[in-house]
């Protein structure tokens, strides 16, 4: 909720910003007023600076805000993901199948096998094929 008040605050003073330069831009420009050229320059850059500013400030920040939320949530999916293959690890003398990481970190079945392969070259794993044709990732624990 407070984001999208801010969001819609953000637009009503850049358009505020923009009308109040455009229309003392407009009013310099006019032939017939050239003694007030000066001064409506002036009031453009008075009136309509500072919430065309504040309005830019604004639209950066929440920017910057849904960026940091993000990250922070990005980084907890990996503690997440890294806790439970490692808990998987123990539980299973270090022998992990894709179906097994995939279930237990409900994750689709491909984005399991890359986070895995991802995995094993980081710790050099070996492979082996079960009994019914499953395929292993070998973890060494030691």
């Amino acid at each position: 909720m407070k984001q999208s008040v801010q969001a819609v605050g953000s637009g009503c003073l850049l358009l505020l910003g923009l009308f109040l330069v455009g229309l003392f831009l407009a009013v310099s420009l006019n032939p017939e007023n050239a003694s007030d050229r000066a001064s409506s320059l002036v009031a453009a850059a008075v009136l309509g600076g500072p919430p065309l500013l504040a309005g830019s400030w604004l639209a950066w920040h929440l920017r910057y805000q849904a960026h940091q939320v993000k990250t922070e949530r990005q980084a907890v999916l990996e503690a997440q993901l890294r806790r439970t293959f490692f808990q998987l690890l123990d539980s299973n003398a270090g022998q992990i199948s894709v179906l097994q990481f995939a279930k237990a970190a409900n994750l689709p079945g491909q984005e399991a096998r890359a986070y895995l392969d991802d995995r094993a070259k980081e710790f050099d794993t070996d492979f082996s094929v079960g009994e019914q044709g499953q395929f292993y990732y070998r973890f060494p624990l030691g």
